[in-house]
């Protein structure tokens, strides 16, 4: 089962992204509109140009935004469907931790662990290569 950690601020900057792309597309077409509307207006012929000119590079940075506010979508909805058709998982089947941990720490009849790595070797035990290294055991501790 998948953890998703930022779903949130995932879903929060896709939104302003999609809000200024949409806002940059309808001031661009505004600003077609209102050059284009000026340069059918006007007598002069350097300001009709100039407006023209200024129609067409607002035309196509709106191009621009447009193709870049579908990437943005498609690349949202690209990402929600792939994530919704994952199959759910198969619940997994019940493990008793307690009873295997029963199972593999056995005491021997003095009530100490079998296990010699667990414990904390003494002077007399054969193995002495931890005997530096290791603090008080639980060997200690039941004493």
């Amino acid at each position: 089962m998948a953890i998703e950690t930022n779903t949130a601020s995932r879903s929060a900057s896709f939104t302003v992204i999609l809000v200024g792309l949409v806002i940059i597309c309808v001031g661009l077409g505004a600003m077609m509109f209102i050059t284009i509307d000026a340069a059918s207006t006007t007598t002069d012929l350097a300001a009709q140009k100039l407006l023209a000119k200024l129609s067409w590079m607002s035309l196509v940075l709106l191009c621009l935004a447009g193709l870049m506010t579908t990437w943005v979508l498609l690349r949202y909805v690209r990402h929600r469907l792939r994530d919704s058709a994952a199959a759910p998982a198969e619940p997994s089947s019940y493990v008793n931790a307690w009873e295997l941990a029963g199972k593999r720490f056995q005491l021997n009849e003095d009530n100490e662990p079998d296990d010699p790595d667990y414990l904390c070797d003494d002077d007399d035990d054969e193995d002495d290569d931890d005997d530096d290294q290791q603090g008080p055991g639980p060997k200690d501790r039941w004493r």
